[in-house]
């Protein structure tokens, strides 16, 4: 008999939130990396700052972009040199016109704790990854196969999803299928 305490693993993937978005009020309670409403993280955007803000709306809208080339200037330092400072200038630039000023900081929200009660307290009670990051700034499906499979097969861009579901399941499966193989 095995004497790892461990018994178990679970990955709880989200799609397309942030750390911060989802669970930086955390630290608040927990020691992680997260949102400090005293001092919160700010993008500067046309010498305007716009600082991380709790807000219990349950989506962005417009969606963010996640695009590859969307994720790299949302990385990128913003007018004033803070990190992580471009996600304002993307989101503004990527809906030139389609949203008004007020909308612009809604990209730098977060959910104040315990608004989302289930995660929270999952994470509150379990260990949290808080400097885990991407394998790529990109899209959904690439990140997906990198994080179950260690690649992406070189794709970065999204193409058609029926395709990455099922090299998604080829390559998640082939694994599963060789041990049981093994094992008879």
């Amino acid at each position: 008999m095995s004497t790892d305490p461990i018994k178990h693993v679970i990955v709880l993937m989200l799609e397309n939130n942030s750390f911060d978005h989802i669970l930086g009020s955390l630290a608040q309670i927990k020691k992680i990396d997260g949102v400090q409403p005293n001092l919160p993280h700010t993008n500067n955007y046309c010498n305007k700052i716009y600082p991380q803000t709790a807000d219990n709306s349950p989506a962005v809208s417009p969606d963010p972009k996640h695009d590859l080339k969307d994720a790299l200037v949302q990385i990128e330092k913003d007018e004033t040199g803070n990190e992580m400072g471009g996600f304002v200038k993307n989101y503004v630039e990527s809906y030139k016109g389609k949203i008004q000023s007020a909308q612009f900081g809604q990209v730098m929200n977060y959910y104040a704790l315990n608004s989302l009660p289930v995660l929270h307290q999952l994470a509150s009670q379990f260990a949290v990854c808080d400097h885990w990051f991407s394998s790529m700034p990109g899209p959904t499906w690439p990140n997906r196969l990198f994080a179950m499979s260690g690649t992406s097969l070189g794709r970065g861009q999204l193409c058609h999803q029926a395709l990455w579901i099922l090299i998604f399941t080829f390559m998640i499966k082939l694994p599963y299928l060789t041990a049981l193989t093994r094992r008879n």
